[in-house]
């Protein structure tokens, strides 16, 4: 067995390797590491899926080395390559040690062709998923037509070479009628699929249609007839055809399994999966008696339990409900997930939000985001929060928008994510930037209220108070009892003298010692230059497990001499 090198460049999880060339990038980024391991690297990968005996590894790398120097050496390498990659032999991702066999690269590997560049910015083909159209009578299916559309996308999501749009962005041109053309250019993608269903009691008829975006002809087509019983062929069948189309580079067989072969219960989750994304109460708990349901069908439906626990942590951030409530059914329902699916990625990265931003463990955190992010190809969804949940929250912050800067191209119309990312760049003073992000989200939703609070600090941040105050107003009718909107317009209004109001507003965060609360008090006092009592409530929501903390405080408190001892009190430091 020769280490040849002749594998050319191959990817696995975040990683690229060049044998060839003797290069290690992660995420784009070059990875230092010794030759000596990154040979021993090189072979294992090239004979990816296969058990490599340490024989083997002596005669192709060792050469005339004694065994004595042999093992001592391999069993640096092994270690140096774990600690490279982040890999835990007790759990690994990457390199398995068999007992007296030897060693096995068990992560999928894609190989590169020979042009393409670090964190693979060669060609690829590209389309974006529409929302499928409702034809059934009384058009009452729709969350069904919704559902089917959005497990294509997760299933070409999943075939590497193909840049597959979100759903957020892709389902953004719901109900518009546009020129196809016109959204592949918006999208940035090469084809457009769209389609219709139709069910019929027991009957459903999917048809399906993929656009060229350059001249709008069709590339292909098809309709599928079948029973509802056999909803999962109709999906699977559907992404299958659609990635030959575009040369995927996956077999059809390769498309991930749908996760459960209850039907009943697979329709609940996509009927949770329609609420989820309304964003609206009311639909928040329609989500939740959809989900339930499909997890009391199929109580081994990994997926469902793991939107479950997304649902239960996006509650303690909101404020609407206290951390030490929720978080706790939160990591009930992560573990259940990965119990039922250990190779989950979204349950992964559930496990590392909740380790990070709950237990302020980071250095566990970051070693699960790492098995999250091993999947090939990584979601961009995962890469995103990665950023937001991880790289933002440890202080690299210039790296956390770089994450999920690269995380929006494949979701570009997606509100929630251009909030998140001005968020991110307000902590390193792109203010700017932060504003032309935070207006494309209010173009897509005029009343996103979380855009506009935080397009009115971004204009407090430049010293813009005159156009700051109305947008807080705005921001305030739109959310009346949110924290953060109250002590940000409270704060504003001092500015203008009317003490009486901002008295009247700040009254409203009473109890203060309340869920959330603290929030908008710590923001109502740093705006107003007053550190101390800032720091004070602060330290109030760490003792809460707020996981807004840094996201929201951070630009506000950074230069403060009090940041240092607040990151401290969150194991940040």
């Amino acid at each position: 067995m020769a280490a040849n090198g002749k594998q050319g460049r191959v990817r696995f999880g975040a990683f690229e390797l060049d044998a060839a060339a003797g290069g290690l990038w992660r995420d784009g980024r070059t990875v230092k590491m010794q030759p000596q391991p990154l040979r021993v690297l090189a072979l294992l990968v090239e004979h990816a899926g296969d058990v490599v005996s340490r024989e083997a590894l002596r005669q192709a790398i060792w050469d005339q080395a004694t065994f004595v120097e042999f093992d001592q050496g391999l069993n640096y390498c092994i270690r140096q390559i774990r600690q490279v990659l982040g890999d835990d032999p007790a759990e690994p991702v990457y390199v398995r040690t068999l007992k007296k066999r030897g060693y096995e690269f068990i992560a999928p590997v894609d190989r590169l062709s020979s042009n393409s560049r670090p964190n693979g910015h060669a060609a690829e083909p590209s389309v974006a998923v529409l929302p499928f159209v409702d034809m059934s009578p009384g058009r009452d299916h729709e969350w069904f037509s919704d559902g089917i559309a959005a497990e294509i996308i997760n299933a070409l999501a999943r075939t590497p070479g193909l840049k597959v749009i979100s759903r957020t962005s892709a389902f953004a041109f719901k109900d518009e009628r546009k020129d196809i053309r016109h959204i592949a250019e918006v999208l940035g993608v090469s084809a457009v699929l769209e389609g219709t269903v139709r069910t019929a009691g027991t009957r459903v008829r999917v048809t399906a249609q993929l656009i060229n975006a350059s001249d709008g002809s069709h590339l292909w087509s098809e309709r599928y007839d079948r029973d509802l019983a056999d909803v999962f062929a109709v999906q699977d069948e559907t992404a299958s055809s659609i990635a030959t189309a575009l040369k995927a580079r996956l077999t059809p067989h390769s498309i991930a399994p749908r996760g459960t072969a209850n039907v009943a219960a697979y329709q609940a989750y996509l009927k949770a999966r329609y609420h989820w994304f309304r964003a609206t109460p009311d639909s928040y708990a329609m989500f939740k008696e959809f989900i339930d349901h499909a997890i009391e069908l199929d109580p081994a439906f990994a997926l469902a339990h793991s939107l479950l626990g997304a649902y239960y942590t996006g509650l303690a951030g909101s404020g609407a409900r206290p951390a030490d409530e929720v978080m706790p059914l939160a990591r009930l329902s992560q573990e259940t997930a990965l119990r039922l699916d250990p190779n989950l990625a979204e349950a992964r990265a559930l496990r590392a939000v909740i380790i990070g931003h709950y237990d302020f463990n980071w250095k566990e955190a970051e070693r699960q985001w790492q098995l999250a992010l091993a999947q090939t190809p990584v979601s961009p969804d995962i890469r995103f929060w990665y950023g937001n949940h991880y790289l933002l929250q440890i202080g690299r912050a210039d790296e956390a928008v770089e994450a999920m800067t690269g995380g929006l191209k494949a979701d570009p119309l997606n509100p929630l994510y251009r909030y998140l990312l001005a968020l991110a760049l307000c902590h390193i003073g792109r203010y700017n930037d932060a504003e032309a992000e935070l207006r494309c989200a209010l173009e897509r939703d005029q009343n996103f209220a979380r855009a506009i609070r935080t397009l009115a600090a971004v204009h407090a941040y430049q010293g813009r108070f005159e156009e700051a105050l109305p947008l807080a107003e705005r921001a305030y009718s739109l959310m009346p009892s949110n924290s953060e909107a109250i002590g940000r317009l409270a704060a504003l209004v001092i500015r203008t003298g009317d003490q009486k109001r901002a008295a009247l507003l700040i009254e409203k965060l009473r109890p203060s010692e309340s869920y959330d609360v603290p929030l908008g008090l710590a923001v109502f006092h740093a705006m107003c230059g007053e550190l101390d009592a800032a720091a004070g409530w602060t330290a109030k929501l760490i003792e809460q497990r707020h996981p807004a903390i840094v996201r929201i405080l951070g630009p506000l408190l950074s230069n403060s001499a009090h940041w240092a001892g607040l990151r401290r009190m969150m194991n940040l430091s």
